[in-house]
């Protein structure tokens, strides 16, 4: 029996996240939805988020600010940047922080698939010293 993937999709569009929330869904994972970083803690703390996809850029707080609290609040959980455009100093920024990785807009959602199945591929497989 396989384990559910459980995914946080924060973006302060709404669309966006009607769209992730749906093709994650299709893929077999099951997602909740914040529409900014405050929503997104909370939510953190009532259920145990695998991968969250965060939107770069949104009112408040940014995306590498709420990927600093989720890794300080669940370190286990894997962070995927989502941003609109593509800053050298942005990207470098996020994987000094803990990003596993980040996708520009608009979203290639093979090479997401690809991103999250490796996550969970490497989340799978046993250990060396497991005993």
């Amino acid at each position: 029996m396989s384990k559910v993937i459980n995914i946080l999709v924060v973006d302060d569009e709404a669309d966006f996240r009607d769209i992730f929330s749906e093709i994650l869904c299709q893929m077999g994972y099951r997602v909740v939805v914040a529409k900014d970083g405050a929503e997104a803690i909370e939510l953190i703390k009532q259920v145990k988020i695998d991968i969250a996809l965060v939107d770069f850029l949104m009112p408040e707080m940014d995306g590498v600010e709420l990927l600093r609290r989720i890794k300080k609040q669940t370190p286990s959980t894997e962070v995927i940047l989502v941003t609109g455009y593509e800053s050298v100093n942005s990207v470098a920024e996020a994987v000094n922080q803990g990003a596993y990785d980040y996708i520009t807009k608009p979203i290639d959602f093979e090479k997401l698939e690809a991103v999250i199945r490796t996550i969970v591929q490497s989340r799978c497989r046993p250990t060396e010293n497991s005993g």
